[in-house]
Order: C-alpha cells, then sequence, then structure tokens
C-alpha cells in the first residue's frame, strides 16, 4: 500500500535524471537514454520509480520512447550530463572494479520476437555499482561481460527472485507466447 511518501533510492546517479509523464501508475524518472540508430528519433528508455520499491531498490523498466511524452525525452536529452547508454564500454577487464548488482529492469521492449533477431534475453539494463567508476548502467549482455556470463546470470536471477519480476530470459517465451496468441486471435485462428 502507497503512503504517498516518496521513498529514497538506495543511491544517487552522477548524471542528470528527469521527472517525466507515463501512462503508469506512480511518480517515474527518465534515468538515462539509447539511441536505436545513427538517424533514427526512436529511443530505448530506461526509467524508474520508488513506488513499490523495497530497501530503497526501484523499480526499473525498460521501454521504447513511443510509450513516453516525446516532449519529455527531447527535454531530457537537450540537458547537459543526460546519461547516453550508448556510450560506455564494458569488459572482464572492469571484473575486479565490480562491488554489486543495484538494479536489474523489467519491461517489455519489443514488438516481435527477440529470437528472429538472434537474441536470447528481452533488452535489460543492469544498475551496477564500482569502486572506481561509480555508479553505472550497463546492457545485462555488458554486464554477463564483465562477470562472465554463469555469475552474470546468477546475479541477474537472484535479483529478479528477489524483486519478484521474471528473468531477461524467461521473458522471451512469455512474450512470445503472447505475440502468438495475439497474430491468432487477430488471424480469427
Amino acid at each position: 500500500m502507497s503512503t504517498g511518501i516518496l521513498k529514497k533510492r538506495a543511491w544517487d546517479y552522477p548524471w542528470y535524471t528527469l521527472k517525466c509523464a507515463t501512462l503508469w501508475e506512480g511518480e517515474w524518472m527518465i534515468v538515462g537514454v539509447l539511441p536505436m540508430g545513427k538517424t533514427s528519433s526512436e529511443y530505448m528508455v530506461l526509467l524508474e520509480t520508488m513506488r513499490n520499491s523495497r530497501d530503497g531498490i526501484p523499480y526499473q523498466k525498460y521501454v521504447r520512447s513511443c510509450e513516453l511524452n516525446y516532449g519529455d525525452i527531447i527535454e531530457y536529452l537537450r540537458v547537459r550530463g543526460h546519461k547516453d547508454l550508448s556510450v560506455d564500454t564494458w569488459s572482464y577487464e572492469d571484473h575486479d572494479d565490480f562491488v554489486e548488482l543495484l538494479c536489474v529492469s523489467d519491461g517489455w521492449a519489443l514488438s516481435d520476437d527477440p529470437r528472429s533477431r538472434g537474441l536470447k534475453d528481452v533488452p535489460t539494463m543492469c544498475t551496477v555499482k564500482f569502486k572506481k567508476k561509480g555508479v553505472s548502467i550497463l546492457s545485462a549482455l555488458d554486464f554477463y561481460k564483465v562477470l562472465g556470463e554463469i555469475e552474470g546470470r546468477n546475479q541477474v536471477r537472484r535479483f529478479c527472485q528477489k524483486m519478484n519480476i521474471l528473468v531477461p530470459w524467461d521473458k522471451i517465451d512469455k512474450q512470445t507466447s503472447i505475440l502468438q496468441r495475439l497474430l491468432r486471435k487477430y488471424k480469427g485462428d
């Protein structure tokens, strides 16, 4: 039950965030954006809310910009110091700098079957704390590069279980079955 008091996140971002309008209940913030191509005006957007948070861990959602008020995205992009999620590069060399996985995003970011594009997981972002680099946001694939795939997936699985959200690799099957049902319904099968 919401008390109306905005809870505080357990960490601070070293970059600009912006309160935005969404279709979902609660106060949402834009935490970072990922351009979907060099010439496209579409973005993947990482959002978070403290509504229903646990222990200062926000609920994060990774969505396409078409699901948001585009004016908020433009405002966010105009501010110097916004987080462009395409800039940082990560590898196993960052392994010793790793401290902890802070958050894993939820959400259905695709309108088609991700496997048709060779993906094993629905696109997911991980908020991670490093000793020297501080708080950063990595794609799940980059997170797996830092820790190694087995340990990275184990950390993501434990976090998702704790927060009661589906792990990214289970979302593909669930999303695919939903899309298949909708297509059958649309075609009248």
